[in-house]
């Protein structure tokens, strides 16, 4: 299974989307074993476009308002009042450039992770397993969670965030949709089997104890009655509970 895994996985790598971008997720955001499969960020000019445009269109009206009617005289006032029109204005784009430079998206092989707010101070994830479908509409890629009773996309620090997990401003969106659905269909295959397998395992050692000396696993219900004793070793054995 590991093997068939690996081998699609590198064929998926082949066709990584063209908006993938090295780096663009903060490693230290990761769990030591987890790693990063596709990772970009959301366009600037869907986080800065609006605003900056808006900016500069109140900026133009206003400035030249206040050119029109400019008295030398009172020019410190003048300057004074243009400052006071103007400025506030341009920190809405200022704010989103900061958050801009926050936001990240990424695909490991263990989840989907969006990053967001003020500094990225925000995280939002959800299991490959737990992903129900995945869904493209022009720049905006949505990951809908399986509507299972207290189940959702998590925030850091445990919370629960609805039952999505969206990319805004996503170049190629098409694209990584179609990546990202493919690779999520291969792991989520993969975490279910390693459920399934965890399963077996504690389904096949139930009952049973390890000898503290040779190390085999001995099942309690073939001993003899009060000789719990080692068949391999003959060591003592201390029963659970």
């Amino acid at each position: 299974m590991l093997g068939s895994v690996a081998s699609q996985e590198q064929a998926l790598l082949q066709r990584l989307p063209p908006s993938h971008r090295e780096g663009a997720f903060p490693r230290s955001l990761l769990a030591p074993s987890e790693r990063i499969v596709f990772e970009t960020k959301p366009r600037l000019v869907g986080f800065v476009g609006v605003p900056l445009l808006v900016s500069v269109i109140w900026s133009m009206i206003w400035g030249g308002a206040f050119l029109a009617t400019f008295n030398v005289a009172n020019w410190g006032g003048e300057v004074a009042a243009i400052v006071i029109v103007i400025a506030p204005v341009w920190c809405w784009p200022l704010l989103r450039l900061r958050n801009w430079r926050g936001s990240a998206y990424a695909l490991t092989d263990v989840r989907v992770v969006r990053r967001s707010g003020s500094g990225g101070s925000q995280l939002q994830d959800a299991r490959y397993d737990l992903v129900q479908q995945v869904q493209s509409d022009g720049t905006t890629i949505r990951f809908r969670i399986a509507r299972i009773a207290g189940v959702g996309a998590a925030y850091h620090g445990g919370g629960l965030l609805g039952d999505q997990v969206v990319w805004k401003d996503v170049e190629f969106a098409a694209q990584v949709q179609v990546f990202a659905q493919a690779f999520i269909a291969l792991y989520a295959q993969k975490i279910r089997d390693d459920q399934i397998l965890q399963a077996l395992r504690l389904r096949a050692t139930a009952n049973k104890v390890t000898c503290a000396y040779c190390h085999s696993l001995v099942d309690l219900a073939v001993l003899p009655a009060q000789r719990f004793k080692c068949p391999n070793c003959s060591a003592p054995i201390l029963p659970p509970g």
